[in-house]
């Protein structure tokens, strides 16, 4: 995933140092369904990395975590870790939706 340039990268760093990179593929992307791109690290250390898909009209988006990614000492994610991965990936396409309604200066 070293091409990550159709959007800003997106860089965050929740509590218990999962930090989550994120971005928008712009070319896949079309209102109102958006392709979100994820790469996870802990301590700096990758340990996995996805894809997924946000609609933006649908009740709810139902972001899965592939079990296979866990903690660099091979433990599960735990449940508040994934919670936190899921709302970073979410923020990072609403934010997308945002600036793209805002008029352009």
């Amino acid at each position: 995933m070293n091409s990550m340039k159709n959007h800003r990268l997106d860089q965050r760093v929740n509590p218990d140092s999962i930090e989550v990179k994120t971005e928008v593929d712009r070319k896949l992307s079309l209102d109102p369904s958006y392709i979100v791109r994820y790469q996870l690290f802990e301590d700096g250390s990758f340990i996995g990395d996805g894809v997924v898909q946000y609609h933006r009209e649908a009740s709810h988006n139902d972001i899965a975590i592939p079990g296979w990614i866990k903690k660099t000492d091979g433990s599960p994610l735990p449940e508040e870790i994934l919670k936190n991965i899921k709302r970073e990936i979410a923020q990072a396409a609403i934010q997308y939706i945002n600036q793209r309604r805002q008029p352009e200066k």
